[in-house]
């Protein structure tokens, strides 16, 4: 017989003790990335996991030139290693879905059906549907197509008059049984005078009247409501993204409310000037909006002239997804500084033949503006320069900081939900201190942190506490530093003089 463990058998025989295996904590995933922008298909105010260009077109469609457009952030986040990004789509409300009357063969042909597109959006615009004649007698097959994805087919829809019109909605809005599915392109519904005729199977059909809503989104927009319904940035609640960025939002006044939902949230927010900003009003912009967190980097406005390979054209582009999509392709323990990305062309400066001084990159260094650039330490690349988020200290200025403290706090808050409701024991202690022990020594094996300590006992858990309560779990932990200022100690010259012991301690 099975008993739970500690309960004590009434009755003579062989029990059975089930004991559990000690718990483990496993890291949260640290390559999440939340990008909120305007799109031309897609629901909205919904996050979205998209992990390739093919979804990304699936999910948003298309790379539009457009500002803040989601698609675009994507597709340049992706070229620099990202992997894992939670869209939201906004719209400005006036969005409408694209639809067309499918029609029957009387002397007047009338609406048999209505399809409207699943999603508001231009994209709605290049759905086609047409009906045809099905394999099996007395029967019709529905194919609906959008460009660059899977086709739909409803094959062998039955029924004659009316019914067959019912027939065909019910397999667009519920499948065909264990044949396929729902469509995920439109929606069908009949009209209010039902059609008696039989299809007309000679006509390919264009949904139309499709709109992206865009025309007034602003950078609020962008950041939306905390609701209920929640919009905008605030839809990436509970995603566990770990960096997040809004598509070209750069008023100043927004700054802090990112901030606010970045502590919340243990979001990297990424946000940038607007175009074409000096080393002056980027600071000048910076003290402004009062801001010091290291939950946010600003990036100076000197944008980015990019490739844009679906519309064939070179556009001006934010250079948030470049930084936001190298931080999510390193593991927490790193820094942007000095890192490479892809796809630059050229920046608003270096395409003015402008080179920061070392005295520019002070100045954004002690201000707590990062940017991208070419040269970078490493080289002639384009790359992130410095490295920074906007914190007040020093020791917490730099990416890994923030990066690092989120990764744990998100992990330990995560793990301990199992140890919530157990009785305080020494024992429970132990279990705890042992899971913290073994993953904390597990990215230090893997040099992902030098140093920890972790206490939990009757030190920090006095009976007082525990009455209300209360389990404390104290952890410690070293960070590796990030080598950001490397100083050479040069002593050269005709008097220098290097000894036998001052070559050994070269050695």
């Amino acid at each position: 017989m099975l008993i739970q463990q500690g309960v004590q058998p009434g009755a003579p025989g062989v029990y059975v003790d089930i004991v559990p295996a000690p718990p483990e904590i496993n890291g949260v995933p640290t390559n999440l990335l939340g990008i909120v922008g305007a799109a031309s298909w897609g629901p909205t105010n919904t996050p979205n996991l998209i992990g390739s260009n093919q979804e990304l077109v699936d999910t948003f469609g298309p790379v539009i030139n457009q500002s803040h457009d989601l698609a675009t952030a994507c597709v340049i986040a992706m070229a620099q290693g990202a992997n894992a990004i939670y869209g939201v789509r906004v719209t400005d409300g006036t969005d409408t879905k694209a639809s067309v009357e499918l029609m029957d063969t009387a002397a007047t042909p009338a609406e048999g059906a209505l399809l409207t597109a699943l999603y508001s959006g231009t994209v709605g615009n290049t759905i086609t549907a047409q009906i045809s004649a099905g394999i099996q007698p007395n029967t019709f097959t529905l194919t609906i197509t959008r460009p660059g994805v899977l086709t739909e087919v409803f094959a062998n829809i039955g029924g004659t008059g009316s019914a067959f019109w019912q027939n065909l909605v019910n397999a667009v809005n519920n499948g065909q049984s264990l044949s396929r599915g729902p469509s995920q392109l439109v929606t069908a519904s009949l009209p209010t005078t039902l059609s008696t005729y039989a299809p007309n199977v000679t006509t390919t059909y264009t949904l139309s009247g499709g709109t992206n809503g865009i025309s007034t989104v602003t950078d609020t927009t962008l950041v939306g409501s905390d609701g209920p319904p929640r919009t905008g940035m605030y839809a990436l609640r509970g995603t566990g993204v770990q960096v997040g960025m809004l598509a070209d939002v750069t008023t100043e006044s927004t700054f802090t409310t990112q901030i606010s939902f970045g502590l919340q949230e243990g979001i990297y927010m990424i946000g940038v000037g607007a175009p074409g900003q000096t080393v002056a009003t980027a600071i000048s912009a910076k003290n402004t909006a009062g801001i010091g967190s290291h939950a946010f980097k600003l990036l100076m406005g000197d944008w980015i002239y990019w490739w844009d390979p679906t519309n064939n054209v070179q556009r001006l582009v934010s250079p948030q997804a470049f930084s936001a999509g190298l931080l999510v392709s390193l593991n927490p323990s790193q820094s942007s500084l000095n890192k490479q990305v892809y796809g630059v062309i050229a920046t608003q400066t270096s395409a003015n033949g402008y080179r920061y001084s070392y005295a520019d990159l002070q100045q954004l260094t002690q201000n707590g503006i990062d940017l991208i650039t070419n040269p970078i330490p490493a080289g002639n690349a384009f790359g992130v320069r410095i490295g920074v988020n906007t914190s007040f200290s020093a020791v917490n200025a730099f990416d890994n900081y923030t990066r690092m403290t989120n990764f744990l706090a998100a992990t330990f808050n995560k793990a301990t939900g199992i140890f919530d409701g157990q009785v305080q024991t020494p024992e429970l202690w132990h279990e705890v201190e042992t899971a913290f022990d073994d993953f904390l020594s597990n990215l230090e094996s893997q040099n992902l942190i030098e140093d920890y300590l972790v206490t939990v006992n009757q030190t920090n858990n006095p009976q007082s506490q525990q009455a209300l309560g209360f389990m404390n779990i104290n952890v410690s932990v070293t960070y590796f530093g990030i080598a950001a200022m490397i100083v050479v100690s040069l002593n050269g010259g005709t008097s220098v003089v290097i000894s036998q012991s001052t070559l050994g301690q070269a050695a």
